[in-house]
């Protein structure tokens, strides 16, 4: 085959993304007898979404006995819901233990899969070409940082981040800044500006349901069972699963359950209540839509924050950004030396950020264009060999 190199470079694994995903996957690879593969990441470092998410603050909202491999169980956990660095730390051991660092290539960004008979030919950013027999997708959702479409965004004078890109650089102290988002991101960082900022304007467009997150150190005492108890970290996380499948999941997912959704809703709404000093304010972070309609968040320190006197909830909409702050369609000026857009990710554009051609020439992109993206049983395209 001209196109390709000779047949002792063919991978016949290659596996996008070093996060939690392609790190399993190298790790079952190894297990399986199968050594001929690599791991590619455009990142510095492996973690995927915790080696990009640093801001201050971030931690898993699952919590860490269930957020971690059931073949590596973790007895050390500092937390109930451990934060980014233990998380990193985590993973980082995992490669390091299971002898696949060698096997792991950072800044290799991918621009092009193809598939060109029967081999996948891909095509790296600084284009050198790796060909493969199969290709495993394990770069997740969480990396390509969505930004809102605000007019002025360019106009603005001082420092703005996503929470995803977070500049560890910039000092907050005595600053002005605005927190454009209200979510999963935000309600972790916000009570952390809030300690060292001047003042906090955090921009809510639509309200969450954020129940209470009920976090707590593990004990020196509870750390030595899970270490010294067979079986003890495993029972565990089978109560940590079924808690959230049996009792959690028919809440959001089945039209049956409205008698227990609505007795949950109330109890968040309860918490909001009793959480926000500001009568006014506890209203405007009520939900008018049904639970489950969107993610479900957990926190302890949000809504206390917010009744700082630093810290102010803007639910007006955004008109524009200013060279100085931002403007709210009530005509208001809020001044600004710092914007963190608390904003999420691109949870489409990640699916098509590398170029995917199939064996009819096709990319994915042009064969979603017809519709949604469609994958048989979550992992299987036709045309393309791609196990995600």
């Amino acid at each position: 085959m001209s196109q390709t190199a000779n047949m002792s470079d063919i991978l016949d694994v290659l596996v996008v993304g070093a996060g939690f995903g392609g790190i399993c996957a190298g790790i079952k690879l190894r297990e399986a007898g199968i050594d001929n593969f690599g791991i590619y990441d455009k990142a510095a470092g492996i973690g995927g979404t915790w080696w990009h998410n640093t801001y201050p603050g971030a931690a898993c909202d699952i919590e860490s006995h269930l957020y971690c491999y059931s073949f590596e169980p973790n007895p050390d956990w500092s937390r109930k819901y451990s934060p980014q660095p233990e998380i990193q730390a985590y993973i980082e051991h995992c490669a390091n233990k299971y002898g696949i660092r060698d096997q792991i290539h950072l800044q290799r960004e991918i621009r092009q899969h193809a598939l060109v008979d029967g081999l996948w030919r891909t095509t790296f950013a600084d284009g050198q070409v790796q060909w493969s027999r199969h290709i495993i997708f394990a770069t997740g959702g969480l990396h390509v940082p969505a930004f809102p479409d605000i007019p002025g965004t360019s106009d603005f004078q001082g420092t703005s981040m996503h929470s995803a890109e977070w500049d560890h650089t910039v000092d907050f102290s005595k600053s002005r800044v605005a927190v454009i988002g209200s979510a999963a991101s935000a309600i972790q960082l916000v009570p952390e500006l809030a300690k060292v900022a001047a003042h906090v304007d955090v921009y809510q467009r639509t309200p969450n349901y954020i129940a209470a997150r009920n976090d707590f150190a593990y004990p020196g005492w509870m750390k030595k069972l899970f270490a010294n108890v067979p079986g003890l970290t495993w029972l565990y996380r089978q109560c940590l699963f079924y808690k959230g499948d049996l009792g959690i999941y028919p809440i959001v997912k089945t039209s049956k359950e409205t008698r227990r959704r609505t007795a949950m809703q109330n109890m968040v709404k309860s918490h909001i209540r009793s959480s926000v000093d500001d009568t006014e304010m506890a209203e405007q972070l009520i939900p008018d839509y049904p639970m489950g309609c969107k993610r479900i968040l957990i926190a302890d320190n949000f809504y206390s924050s917010l009744n700082r006197d630093n810290v102010a909830l803007v639910t007006e909409g955004i008109q524009a950004i200013t060279a100085e702050g931002v403007n709210t369609n009530d005509n208001r000026h809020h001044p600004a030396d710092i914007i963190v857009y608390a904003t999420g990710f691109d949870m489409e554009k990640h699916l098509v950020a590398i170029e995917v051609i199939g064996a009819d020439g096709k990319t994915l992109e042009e064969r979603w264009d017809e519709g949604r993206p469609d994958v048989y049983k979550g992992g299987f395209i036709p045309g393309c060999r791609i196990f995600t």
